[in-house]
């Protein structure tokens, strides 16, 4: 079994989206040896699974769905987004309560 074996497995649906991009990455060069062309794969396995965020998956990655860790970034992006939504709202509230002040005092 090679080392990219134990990633994680994908459906039907996510080999016709994955065999593309693999095919384009691996055909562009002739593999002699099927290490080399292993060690081709295994990094864009690796990157696929592990960092690119699927928007079918909530802009999570399939690792961090297949190990729960969705729940947990989905909630903390929701309070991130909770946060900024309320700095924003008082930074327009200070610089609506200047623009009044500014139109106050030239008027006087």
């Amino acid at each position: 079994m090679c080392a990219w074996g134990t990633v994680l497995s994908y459906d039907a649906g996510q080999d016709r989206r994955l065999a593309p991009r693999l095919k384009n990455r691996t055909l562009l060069e002739n593999y002699f040896l099927s290490g080399h062309l292993v060690a081709q794969i295994e990094p864009f396995v690796a990157h696929y699974t592990h960092q690119r965020d699927h928007e079918s998956l909530s802009n999570l990655t399939p690792a961090d769905v297949y190990y729960g860790r969705g729940e947990v970034i989905l909630k903390g992006r929701d309070r991130i987004k909770r946060q900024t939504i309320q700095s924003r709202r008082v930074q327009h509230q200070m610089q609506a309560a200047q623009s009044t002040t500014q139109m106050d005092q030239s008027r006087s």
